[in-house]
This record gives structure tokens, C-alpha cells and sequence, in this order.
């Protein structure tokens, strides 16, 4: 019990405690400037907005890192606010010989009797400040929503993986050539497996070191053999640009900043956007855009899985309208917890 309360004592939980604290106004300000930045910069420059989300992305993780260190490395003396309130203030030695003498003049047992007590209580009685009550709560609640969702992201690794190993075959060798064509004209300098798989129902990549592209048996029947290639064109765009790294990292900082609407929004849009330069990727190298916005009206499933990078991810719709250049009706906007937020900050 005795070490539980030290830890909830611990300078190190203070100090996290108002690092989450001060995020919430940091993340929002951080958040509101992505916004603006994203809203000047048009939607057909998918790799100068996926380079700017990007980098608001990790501002947001770094930033908590900066505050930690500096209320780590604080000066420890007394200050106003809530600090100075927990300050037990004394009079000092002198105010309090002074005024024992005033009383005690001519009356030696009321010196007798007064002396101790004033010597005792005029000792020096400096205590260190004290921390809210509430900061402790809020760590605790934040390493629990870590733990939460760091299992979540190691199960969601874990079947990825097995995803991988399991239920796969080779495609066919007219298959087989179609990817190595793709891969050379989008310089992919890494070898990639193209395997056939019953557990997807969407076209995914999985892997980053050893790169794994399934792809699912209906599609292998449905699609035409441009489509395929374009669909093709779209897995191995993400494997040139090491999106499946990126994506490990962006899970990452949703889980240690999973209390923050602005970090998901955040997140958001990097996602879009990356699906948007792979677009730009594929179609430029099966070279026909018709034919790129057929193969995606045909994979009507969608299914997002954690780690595993699919040619249906982000608004369908959104997309084919910015492939055929008409973006407009495609702007995204705030969310709605973004009012809530506001009014936590102010």
C-alpha cells in the first residue's frame, strides 16, 4: 500500500499527468492550424497534403515529449497557483521572539510555559508543493487506455501476419508477370509476393521487410486483366512509398494520443491522402483512368483491417470523384467532437 502511494506521489506521475493536461489546448491548436494549412492547398496535390498531415501527426507526438521534459526539469521552488496554495506559511523566527517577549515580560511562569511551544513552532517548516489529486487519476486512466489499445494493435499485427502464412496460393503465372510489369514501372526495387487468398475479401498488402500482396479469389474472377493490373498498381504504390512502416508509426501515435478528437482527425487525413497518391501512382501506371475507376467500383467490399493497407480504404466515392477531377463535394470538414473540444479548452 505504502508503494502504491508512493508511486501516485512520484514527481514522474505529476509531470505526465500535466503533460496529457496541456495536450488537450496544444493538440486543438496544432489540429486548427492542419486545418487551415489543408484547406489552401488543393486536392490534386495529394503528396504535398500527405506530407503536411504527416508532419502535424508527429508534431503532436513530439510536442507532449518537449512538455514532459520541461516540467521534468522545472525549477522545484515555490510557485503561484495551485502550488503556492498547498504552501504552509510560518512567521518567522524573529516576529515570533519578539512578540513571546512582549508577553512573557515580568511573568517568568508564562515564560516557563510559552517557551517550548514557541521554540518548537518557530523551526523551519518548509513543504514541498503538492500536486492536484486529480493528476495520479488521469495518468492512471491514460496508461489503461494505452494498454487497451496496444493489445488491440499487437492482435490486429498478429492477424495480419497470419493472414500472410495462412489460406494462400500461388497466382497464376499470366498473374505473376502482370506484377513483375507493375513493379518495374513503378521502380519497386524490393521483391514483393503476389499470393491468392481466400481470408480477404479486398485486395492487401501486408509486411513492410517482406512484403506480402493478397489478393482475394473473387476479385481474381471478377476483374478484367487491366483491372487487376490496376488494382495491382495500387498495393505495390504503397509498397514504393513504405506506407506499411508509416502505418505501424500512425497507429502508434493513436494509441499514446487516443484521448485526442484531433489526433484522429489528424490520422484521417493521412489516410485519405495516402490512398490519393497511391491513386495518382496506379493510374499513372496502367495509364488509363477509366479503367482505375472501374477496378474500384468493382471491390464494393470495403474492409478496414489495423496494419493491413487495402485498395478500398477511404471514401470510394471521394476518390473516383478526385481521380475523374472533381474533387469539390469531397472536402472534409471538422468533426463534430471538435465543439466539445473547444469548449473543454476555453
Amino acid at each position: 500500500m505504502n508503494d502504491a502511494l508512493r508511486l501516485i506521489g512520484h514527481p514522474l506521475v505529476a509531470a505526465l499527468g500535466w503533460t496529457l493536461t496541456h495536450f488537450v489546448w496544444q493538440g486543438a491548436v496544432l489540429g486548427l492550424i492542419a486545418f487551415f494549412i489543408l484547406r489552401v492547398i488543393r486536392p490534386s496535390r495529394a503528396s504535398v497534403r500527405y506530407l503536411v498531415s504527416l508532419a502535424m501527426l508527429f508534431a503532436m507526438l513530439l510536442l507532449p515529449v518537449g512538455t514532459f521534459l520541461s516540467t521534468v526539469n522545472a525549477p522545484s521552488a515555490p510557485a503561484a497557483g495551485w502550488q503556492g496554495s498547498a504552501l504552509h506559511r510560518v512567521p518567522s523566527l524573529g516576529m515570533v521572539t519578539g512578540s513571546i517577549i512582549a508577553d512573557v515580560e515580568g511573568n517568568p511562569s508564562a515564560a516557563r510555559r510559552l517557551l517550548p511551544t514557541a521554540v518548537f513552532s518557530a523551526q523551519p517548516n518548509i513543504a514541498a508543493p503538492i500536486a492536484p489529486v486529480w493528476l495520479p487519476m488521469i495518468t492512471a486512466l491514460w496508461m489503461l487506455g494505452v494498454a487497451v489499445l496496444s493489445l488491440r494493435m499487437l492482435g490486429g499485427w498478429m492477424l495480419a501476419q497470419r493472414l500472410a502464412r495462412r489460406a494462400v496460393a500461388a497466382v497464376s503465372p499470366s498473374v505473376e508477370a502482370a506484377a513483375r510489369r507493375i513493379a518495374g514501372r513503378l521502380e519497386v526495387q524490393r521483391r514483393v509476393r503476389v499470393l491468392e487468398s481466400a481470408a480477404v475479401s479486398v485486395p492487401t498488402l501486408v509486411g513492410w521487410i517482406k512484403p506480402v500482396v493478397l489478393l482475394p479469389v473473387s476479385a481474381l474472377a471478377g476483374l478484367t486483366p487491366l483491372q487487376l493490373e490496376a488494382v495491382i498498381a495500387h498495393e505495390l504504390a504503397h509498397v514504393r512509398r513504405h506506407d506499411y512502416l508509416f502505418n505501424l508509426l500512425q497507429s502508434a501515435v493513436e494509441t499514446l494520443l487516443f484521448y485526442h478528437p484531433a489526433v484522429w482527425w489528424v490520422s484521417s487525413e493521412v489516410r485519405a491522402e495516402r490512398e490519393h497518391c497511391c491513386d495518382d501512382l496506379a493510374v499513372a501506371a496502367c495509364g488509363d483512368r477509366l479503367v482505375y475507376v472501374s477496378a474500384l467500383a468493382e471491390l464494393t467490399s470495403i474492409e478496414q483491417r489495423a496494419f493491413a493497407l487495402a485498395a478500398t480504404d477511404g471514401s470510394l466515392v471521394a476518390r473516383v470523384r478526385r481521380i475523374l477531377g472533381r474533387p469539390g463535394e469531397a472536402r472534409r470538414e471538422l468533426p463534430p467532437s471538435w465543439g466539445v473540444l473547444a469548449l473543454l479548452v476555453m
